[in-house]
């Protein structure tokens, strides 16, 4: 499959129609495949679906508007610009990162996502209202539970250390701050969409009190 796309989507930055990634599959090592042909593309006029995948990481970089055209039909849930769907190979390992830092429009129609047990930052941390132009006509289709394979939690640090997301947004315009597992060190990482963080800065904020992660709005400049 992946020599398939490679061919197919090798050098576009704009695809008239949609962007369809099935079935690619990590290396007998367990290592990735070379994706990177998948970086340069910039625009999709249909929807983007993604699903039945176990590569850990899926770099779709440069992607920046989704326009929906023609949506895809989610029977029973609707048309949908944005699928991403059962990226797992079991309960071992599946789809980590879904790397879509510089997406800044879903132009038409909805979201969904599920069964994606690994995908566990872009999934639950996004506020996909900051990348739709309309909120009132566009959401997040949410799947009933009866209908997933998967019942696997979240873990929201994945970093070096073991942290956990505070809520609060002081110090740095667009950073969001972590605390060590032990609460005694307050970092701040720049958050690209796809989950991963740059630069960490030691800073000399209060501390905080930790709740459930919120959800982070999508503001271009700062990924």
């Amino acid at each position: 499959m992946v020599l398939y796309y490679e061919k197919l989507y090798s050098q576009c930055t704009h695809i008239i129609g949609n962007l369809v990634l099935c079935y690619l599959k990590r290396l007998e090592n367990g290592t990735d495949p070379d994706l990177s042909f998948l970086s340069s593309i910039r625009e999709v006029s249909g929807y983007v679906f993604i699903s039945d995948n176990d590569v850990k990481s899926i770099p779709l970089t440069s992607l920046r508007i989704i326009r929906g055209h023609v949506p895809y039909h989610y029977g029973g849930k609707g048309n949908i610009s944005l699928y991403v769907a059962r990226n797992a190979k079991s309960i071992e390992y599946g789809l980590e990162i879904l790397d879509l830092r510089n997406l800044t429009v879903i132009q038409q129609h909805n979201v969904i996502f599920w069964d994606n047990p690994f995908l566990c930052h872009f999934q639950f941390r996004v506020d996909f209202n900051s990348l739709f132009p309309d909120p009132s006509r566009q959401r997040r289709i949410l799947v009933n539970k009866n209908d997933t394979i998967s019942s696997y939690r979240c873990d929201y640090g994945t970093y070096d250390v073991h942290v956990l997301l505070l809520s609060h947004l002081c110090c740095l315009r667009g950073c969001l701050f972590f605390v060590s597992a032990h609460f005694q060190t307050l970092f701040c990482y720049t958050l690209l969409l796809d989950g991963s963080s740059t630069a960490r800065r030691k800073l000399a904020c209060p501390m905080l009190t930790f709740h459930p992660p919120p959800l982070s709005p999508y503001i271009p400049e700062h990924f």
